[in-house]
């Protein structure tokens, strides 16, 4: 890791630089630092370690590597992320449930034909969320609002619930989250405090936007 150096900063020299990266050496420890993705719009960054300084041909060679898994990266969002919210579309939210489900099958029938004790897929939790009347939104405020509140609420989504989730819109104002390793006794509270960071955002040009939402255990075991 970088502790000392500010990400910023180092974005900033990666884009000025000719090479696509930026060089650092700390008593003849060189770090090597790529921006990862579209110019100015990078994901990530790629942090190297060497203790000479590489050669224009070795930055050379990872540059085009990079460009490489940037397409890769770019035809693989185009598949499966949503155009405007960038969260998981719903091309992959079937996927992902119908694999869930061959899952649970499978599990329920080592469980009947085994004697013993079966190893069981993990539950899961799929909660299913509609932002309130979102028509209404549109028909007053026009469908430019309409894109931000829904913006704004896959950004929500992304705060609220965690790396590991898996977050889905579905089409239109609805939206899936697809929740692992959660206990009962806590699932209801992951939903309530989405479900209030909503409504307690601040929607330009709108004094409130709520949503509703409905959840169920998905559980191989039962």
């Amino acid at each position: 890791m970088l502790p000392s150096f500010d990400p910023g900063a180092l974005l900033l020299e990666c884009y000025a630089s000719e090479e696509g990266c930026s060089l650092h050496c700390d008593q003849g420890d060189w770090t090597v630092v790529f921006a990862v993705g579209p110019h100015l719009r990078a994901n990530w960054l790629l942090e190297i370690h060497t203790s000479s300084r590489p050669s224009e041909l070795e930055l050379g060679a990872i540059a085009t590597f990079l460009r490489c898994f940037r397409n890769q990266q770019d035809q693989w969002d185009y598949a499966n992320l949503d155009t405007l919210t960038k969260l998981l579309n719903r091309k992959t939210f079937e996927e992902s449930f119908d694999r869930l489900i061959d899952r649970a099958a499978h599990a329920q029938y080592e469980r009947l034909m085994s004697r013993g004790p079966v190893e069981l897929t993990r539950p899961c939790w799929l909660g299913v969320i509609d932002i309130d009347h979102f028509k209404r939104i549109n028909d007053g405020y026009g469908h430019l609002f309409g894109d931000e509140v829904l913006l704004r609420v896959a950004d929500l989504m992304r705060r609220s619930f965690r790396a590991s989730d898996r977050l889905f819109r579905f089409g239109g104002e609805e939206f899936v989250a697809m929740i692992y390793h959660a206990e009962e006794d806590v699932i209801t509270g992951i939903f309530d405090r989405f479900r209030h960071a909503v409504e307690g955002h601040q929607f330009p040009q709108i004094d409130q936007v709520t949503c509703s939402i409905g959840f169920t255990r998905i559980d191989p075991s039962r």
